[in-house]
């Protein structure tokens, strides 16, 4: 795990500005890298293909030697890598590398795909598993290589103008190396508006993008040259017939394969124990794999005199560590932690996000207490079918053929009216494609509201359709993937863990297992009830047979306590911006805390107004209807 960073830059360029350039954006990036920081001017700067600069700050992982330190060169092809991420297999894949395992020089993953690319070009992404995000200089080709992993485990932002192409691990690296315009982009603003998290892959800051997920991208003298998917997991169902048996032991084969390979580590594992079946799964998995060396932290939420740490009570949580020989640890959360737990993690937050977990806090923690690498649960319910989702959505696309055709207003009130009223009519619609009604379900916003608060029309999260042909939860899978996954909860407990520098893992979202779950049709054939099966004799008889999900904060409770100075703070610096009609996050603030308004409504608001105030001052404030526009950007690609 690492923060890298890089800049391609037109013929004739400087490469000492370029260096110089990389050299800021690293020293945004420390927190992802505490063990060390490089940077490489690569290529000939005085040729036609201009000035590139590759860089990285270092968490070490695998191989804490000075000899598996980044950026590294191939002396063989005069390649160089800088790495972000973890290769779970690449002891496999070093062996089917000509020469074999013999001939690396160092033990780290690093070498492994530095040396698959100069084997097998860029199709040596289909070899690899876990999570990366990667440049490569190809000294031949005389190129830079970008690509990230098929789930998007792991961020990068790219930004193209006329000086050329810069991209880095985070977005925040590229406002605070003051390499891009400090200007809002406005379909990313509006998206964020409505779902509480920029819709991926636009960011707040015109004209920087996210590359997708299971994407490469290829960049010369300054410019995107190629860019192509190598993996969609849409594309990799299977129709399987296969037996209850068989499905169990297939799925619980996956569990312990992914578990197995992603505690590979040269420094202290820990995972989190939030309550969930999937993170009780992980932890007992993890327990069996590696005795006596893992520690589970739960984080124990109070709301008045009752501590929820998942089901009620973290002494559940314990319980379960001492029968799989796990130490555990509980990390209290009271009206006091609150009030500087929340807080910060939105400070760390590379991106806004309305997403108000607990990652941070227990990454604080297993960070003192040495951890390097923290293993997670996050992702099981999406592919696995694990929430209210995967029943809502499907039955209300198959039953808006008759509701729909009730005026929306009768539809509405029928509802009980007011939020869950317009919500309901929206989902009941008519002839709709199920990403639009997986919008509205996802939406902290109706379109009415929106236009009635901010002057702001609806955005979707711009997700392609699923086969028609697909199970409904089965497509709903496929868009919470696509979604809610790869927009907030992947961002959100990446930074949460990364402010600490602590590496996120999540076994649940190794791509076999979720092609598994796809191609199996699980969340449309029980697939929580599969898991649970396929772990029985790992969990306590209190979660066989259910699914429970982690806690929810009292977000209400405490924004009338510890957290009422932040959320109105918040409130009013984002109406200071001015991108929303004057004092209309303050009023939404004042509805929630007298009960009119959800509470995550104006927490969404004030997590945007931090950050903008943080990563500010902005070049432009535009009016209210402005964010009715889009951005429109694309890669430039000859």
């Amino acid at each position: 795990m690492s923060g890298v960073a890089g800049v391609s830059r037109p013929a004739a360029a400087d490469p000492l500005r370029a260096s110089m350039d990389v050299t800021r954006m690293l020293e945004e990036l420390r927190h992802r890298g505490p063990d060390g920081m490089g940077t490489e001017v690569v290529g000939d700067p005085s040729s036609r293909l201009g000035a590139t600069c590759l860089g990285v700050r270092r968490l070490a992982i695998l191989d804490l030697t000075s000899a598996a330190a980044q950026p590294m060169t191939d002396p063989r092809t005069g390649n160089v890598i800088v790495l972000d991420g973890a290769i779970h297999n690449h002891l496999d894949v070093r062996a089917a590398v000509p020469g074999g395992s013999a001939s690396f020089r160092t033990r780290s993953d690093t070498e492994t795909v530095m040396r698959a690319y100069a084997a097998w070009g860029r199709a040596c992404l289909e070899r690899l598993r876990g999570s990366f995000a990667l440049a490569i200089w190809d000294a031949a080709d005389g190129s830079v290589f970008l690509a990230r992993d098929r789930l998007g485990l792991k961020p990068l932002y790219l930004h193209q103008d006329v000086d050329g192409v810069t991209f880095a691990s985070e977005v925040r690296a590229l406002l605070g190396a003051g390499l891009v315009s400090r200007e809002l982009d406005r379909e990313a603003l509006a998206g964020y508006l409505r779902f509480g998290a920029c819709p991926a892959p636009l960011t707040p800051v015109s004209g920087v993008r996210a590359l997708p997920p299971g994407t490469w991208a290829r960049v010369r003298a300054g410019r995107v040259v190629a860019r192509a998917t190598w993996w969609e997991p849409s594309t990799r169902l299977e129709a399987t017939r296969a037996k209850p048996r068989d499905r169990v032991a297939a799925v619980r084969a996956e569990l312990e394969r992914a578990v197995q390979e992603q505690l590979l580590s040269d420094v202290p594992v820990a995972t989190v124990l939030d309550g969930g079946v999937t993170s009780a799964i992980v932890t007992a998995l993890a327990a069996r794999a590696n005795p006596d060396a893992v520690t589970a932290y739960t984080a124990s939420v109070h709301t008045g005199s009752v501590a929820h740490g998942g089901r009620g009570d973290t002494t559940q949580a314990e319980a379960f560590a001492r029968v799989h020989g796990v130490r555990h640890r509980r990390i209290e959360i009271d009206e006091v932690a609150a009030g500087c737990a929340l807080p910060g993690a939105v400070a760390d937050l590379d991106l806004p996000t309305a997403d108000a977990a607990l990652t941070w806090s227990v990454a604080q923690a297993a960070a003192g207490d040495g951890a390097r690498v923290l293993l997670s649960g996050v992702g099981g319910r999406e592919t696995f079918g694990g929430h209210a989702t995967f029943c809502v959505l499907p039955r209300a696309d198959r039953w808006s053929r008759w509701l729909g055709r009730v005026p929306r207003p009768l539809r509405s009130l029928a509802a009980g009216g007011g939020v869950r009223g317009r919500r309901l009519a929206e989902l009941s619609a008519r002839a709709r494609p199920l990403r639009a009604r997986y919008d509205t379900l996802r939406a902290l916003w109706s379109s009415p509201e929106l236009r009635c608060r901010f002057d702001v029309a609806a955005v979707g999260l711009g997700l392609e359709e699923p086969d028609a042909g697909l199970p409904g939860p089965t497509r709903v899978s496929l868009l919470e993937l696509a979604g809610r996954v790869r927009s907030s909860l992947l961002p959100s407990v990446a930074d949460q863990s990364m402010a600490h520098s602590v590496e996120l893992r999540a076994p649940l979202l190794d791509h076999r297992l979720v092609e598994l779950g796809l191609g199996l049709r699980l969340a449309s054939s029980g697939g929580q009830r599969v898991l649970v099966a396929a772990a029985q004799d790992l969990l306590p008889p209190g979660l066989a047979g259910s699914s429970p999900a982690p806690p929810r904060l009292p977000l209400r409770r405490w924004m009338s306590g510890p957290l009422a100075a932040f959320v109105r703070e918040g409130a009013v610096a984002l109406d200071a911006v001015g991108c929303l009609p004057a004092g209309a996050a303050e009023r939404v603030v004042d509805d929630a805390r007298d009960g009119r308004l959800d509470a995550a409504r104006a927490w969404q608001l004030a997590v945007l107004g931090h950050w903008l105030a943080a990563n500010g001052p902005w070049e432009q404030a535009d009016r209210p209807a402005a964010l009715r526009g889009a951005s429109g950007w694309t890669f430039t690609v000859s």
